[in-house]
């Protein structure tokens, strides 16, 4: 349901641009589902303290599930990763991700490999829009899903629990 089969799609269909997709978390039964090509390099799952630094390394961060049950009962937690990393984004529109992304990145239509290579594209061939974007999603993560912003709504949602118990 992760869509990482039409996300290999897109990539192959861009192999002129010399792009290298990394997929990290995949278990040894999916690393034997996944096809061998040249640009597509696999890594088992790792600590979450090693996120940060495959975060740093990717020039695009793609999150692309399908428009499945399971997808749209989650939002992934590395879409907010990626946000508070200044990572360019490009994201299928499923469950919530288009609202929290916001305008802060790219987002397609799930299943599109298409629109998915094109946007990955476009990322990659336009460092300055790609990093405008990275900052954009940053001070969105930080204006609305840190700490700082959370608490107090946090506060008045419990004190409105408490007043009506």
């Amino acid at each position: 349901h992760k869509g990482i089969g039409e996300l290999i799609q897109a990539v192959a269909a861009k192999r002129t641009l010399g792009a290298t997709l990394l997929i990290v978390g995949a278990s040894d039964q999916d690393r034997k589902l996944l096809p061998a090509a040249p640009f597509l390099h696999v890594r088992p799952p790792c600590p979450f303290a090693d996120i940060p630094k495959y975060m740093c390394a990717a020039d695009v961060v793609a999150i692309c599930p399908r428009d499945s049950r399971a997808a749209q009962a989650q939002l992934p937690a590395k879409l907010l990763d990626a946000m508070a990393m200044a990572r360019p984004i490009v994201a299928t529109r499923v469950s919530d991700v288009p609202q929290v992304l916001g305008d802060a990145g790219l987002v397609v239509t799930p299943g599109d490999r298409d629109e998915l290579a094109s946007a990955i594209e476009y990322l990659l061939t336009e460092p300055a829009a790609a990093r405008r974007l990275g900052e954009k999603a940053r001070q969105r993560c930080i204006d609305s899903y840190s700490y700082d912003s959370i608490a107090p709504r946090l506060v008045k949602v419990v004190e409105g629990v408490l007043e009506r118990a």
